[in-house]
């Protein structure tokens, strides 16, 4: 599992990725199955630490046509490089990545969650307390039978069952927003590489 966490920042899986940009190559890439985002003049690519990335304001979002099959219905990895240094008002709410109505990730000051939704509850099945003052990058990999792995900097961190825990809802229309989604819960930083696979 450590080596397939490495692998996907390498790029060596880059036929299975069902989402893949890379916002520090010039110009941004998209090399899946999801073509790369048309920005407008509430994001750009800036980037904070010399390199090249989707820079957050704190009042931008966006959201990803074709994403819709990004699911949680037959397992999902989602491997990110982000730069989150603001403090925000001690909660720090800030959405990364959500599929409305079946899961998201989301910094809470210094935690990151993932959860997701079954009926019309969201389950927080996770959370990982985190050093927000520099860039990480992170792999999370939930298998068809629940498993859930988590990988921070290249190190393997924590795998757990979530058995315990109601389903998650099924596939849906709604297509992943970056960057916010929920009232207030704007990203502030740079994404600098994701990938999305199921």
């Amino acid at each position: 599992m450590k080596k397939f966490a490495a692998l996907l920042f390498a790029g060596t899986f880059l036929p299975l990725m069902a989402l893949d940009f890379d916002f520090t190559a010039n110009p941004p890439t998209a090399k899946g199955k999801v073509p790369m985002l048309k920005l407008d003049d509430s994001l750009k690519i800036g980037g904070t630490n010399g390199r090249t990335a989707l820079n957050f304001d704190g009042k931008s979002k966006i959201q990803v046509p074709g994403s819709d099959f990004l699911s949680l219905d037959n397992g999902l990895t989602v491997a990110i490089e982000i730069d989150s240094k603001d403090k925000g008002d001690g909660k720090n709410l800030q959405m990364i990545i959500l599929k409305r109505n079946e899961w998201c990730l989301y910094r809470s000051g210094s935690q990151l969650s993932f959860l997701w939704k079954s009926g019309k509850k969201w389950l927080a099945v996770y959370r990982k307390n985190m050093n927000f003052d520099t860039p990480h990058k992170f792999v999370l990999t939930l298998t068809e039978d629940r498993k859930l792995n988590f990988h921070l900097d290249g190190k393997h961190v924590r795998v757990v069952k979530l058995d315990n825990f109601d389903a998650p809802n099924k596939q849906s229309k709604e297509v992943i927003t970056l960057g916010g989604g929920w009232n207030n819960w704007d990203f502030k930083g740079d994404i600098y590489q994701l990938k999305i696979l199921n």
